[in-house]
């Protein structure tokens, strides 16, 4: 696709956009991405982002997007944003990782895990993103660099655990991958909140066995905004 004819699908994209900001500036945004070669989809363009407030950024899989509300209640002299979209994997965040930050010259805080879809299944239901744990640790460290030229303060989470009904991976394989990013996080002295011993103690409030009902997000949300200490 020529830059034109990119150009003017995202003009498209950005006056839909606009019936739901109410703002000429997600034009701007869009635009902006292009010329940096970034990704203007809807699902990574934030929506909530309050500019008179300092800003926290969640970044991270359905599981983060289960707490967000709540750390966003709790944290209410607070802009906290989450992109629309699943961020999903590593490999995944590493490619979008650039357009969800440029959305605010600086963040106060930045929270993310990448870690259920980078795990290969055991049973062969492996998601498409799924990477070693070598791999794992390479785009962690690519997306935590970039996230402390934008950030005040980032902290990682650490992948949480799985129950039954769930056999795609073991807790086993959730330690091993939760190793190598308390590893990457260490040399690029980035905080890190072990949400796994957290909800090693909740697993009866899993709804599928690897994602969490209302009450197990909530739980998850209270020992991140307890560590954030806003």
């Amino acid at each position: 696709m020529s830059t034109t004819e990119r150009i003017r699908r995202l003009i498209k994209e950005a006056d839909e956009l606009l019936k739901q900001l109410g703002t000429a500036a997600c034009v701007a945004l869009a635009l902006s991405l292009t010329a940096c070669g970034g990704d203007a989809s809807p699902g990574l363009i934030l929506t909530d982002v309050d500019g008179s407030k300092p800003g926290v950024l969640i970044v991270g899989d359905s599981i983060s997007l289960g707490y967000t509300p709540y750390v966003r209640a709790a944290l209410y002299a607070y802009s906290v944003s989450h992109t629309p979209a699943n961020n999903m994997g590593s490999a995944n965040g590493r490619r979008v990782i650039d357009t969800i930050l440029s959305q605010r010259p600086v963040w106060s805080v930045v929270v993310f895990n990448h870690g259920a879809w980078d795990i290969p299944a055991r049973d062969g239901t492996s998601a498409p993103q799924a990477v070693s744990v070598t791999e794992y640790a390479a785009n962690l460290q690519v997306i935590g660099a970039k996230m402390l030229l934008k950030a005040d303060r980032v902290v990682f989470v650490t992948t949480t655990e799985v129950s039954a009904p769930f056999t795609g991976f073991s807790n086993a394989d959730v330690a091993a991958y939760n190793a190598a990013a308390v590893q990457v996080m260490g040399e690029l002295g980035i905080e890190v909140l072990d949400l796994n011993a957290v909800s090693a103690g909740i697993t009866g409030l899993h709804s599928d066995g690897i994602h969490w009902t209302d009450a197990g997000s909530a739980v998850l949300s209270q020992a991140i905004v307890n560590h954030l200490g806003l």
